[in-house]
């Protein structure tokens, strides 16, 4: 959090795994020294660089 608010961050990319992102995103909100959008991104990162596969179509659930 001190990195974040030294560099005045506008965006925050929280890539820690649930529920640390979300948690750390909430204590940044209300501690008040961080300004800007912090994004919960989870494991988005590993899944584009190819480090973590995703689940086959077969397995995949539907959000409809």
């Amino acid at each position: 959090m001190r990195a974040a608010a030294a560099a005045n961050a506008r965006v925050i990319l929280l890539a820690v795994g649930a529920p640390q992102q979300e948690m750390l995103a909430r204590e940044m909100a209300q501690d008040g020294t961080v300004s800007g959008t912090a994004l919960c991104i989870g494991a988005s990162i590993d899944f584009i660089v190819g480090a973590q596969r995703r689940a086959p179509k077969s397995r995949a659930t539907c959000w409809n």
